[in-house]
């Protein structure tokens, strides 16, 4: 499907651990008109490129604590699979707290510049949440969206 994007497991630490930003629960009966679908695109196009920023800074700042993003990367899988063993080294346990840390500051700035960018392009979180949600189960939506993420 055109909108779920296939992202790294970077992207999926910024919206996985704080999947807040999209997750409240929204009015599903409302209907998505096209005016706010536009302004949806136009918003979801500046959050890909800034995310595709974000990224990129998550990335340096995974190799600037000393840690290969595969390693990060299988980590972070291991600890979300309580079945899976792993083996940590003292000192990938410190790395893994620093870049935590870094991390959670770059997906906290994140989130305020979305939320920014929602309200300056004249649009509710509340609305953006309900026309994201409705993107994933109407597939005449996702017809109109795929069309007008080309323009």
């Amino acid at each position: 499907m055109y909108f779920k994007p296939t992202l790294s497991i970077v992207f999926l630490t910024l919206f996985g651990i704080n999947g807040n930003l999209f997750s409240q629960s929204v009015d599903e009966n409302e209907a998505v008109n096209n005016k706010d679908l536009e302004k949806f695109v136009v918003i979801y196009k500046q959050i890909q490129e800034k995310n595709l920023l974000i990224q990129k800074e998550m990335i340096l700042s995974v190799e600037e604590e000393g840690m290969e993003v595969e390693r990060y990367t299988e980590i972070q899988k291991a600890k979300a699979n309580p079945a899976t063993e792993i083996k940590i080294t003292t000192e990938e346990e410190n790395m893994l707290g620093s870049i935590n840390e870094k991390l959670t500051e770059i997906r906290n700035d994140f989130e305020q510049e979305v939320e920014a960018l929602i309200k300056e392009e004249g649009m509710t979180l509340e609305d953006y949440r309900m026309i994201y949600l409705e993107l994933e189960k109407d597939r005449d939506l996702q017809e109109k969206f795929r069309e007008l993420m080309k323009s």
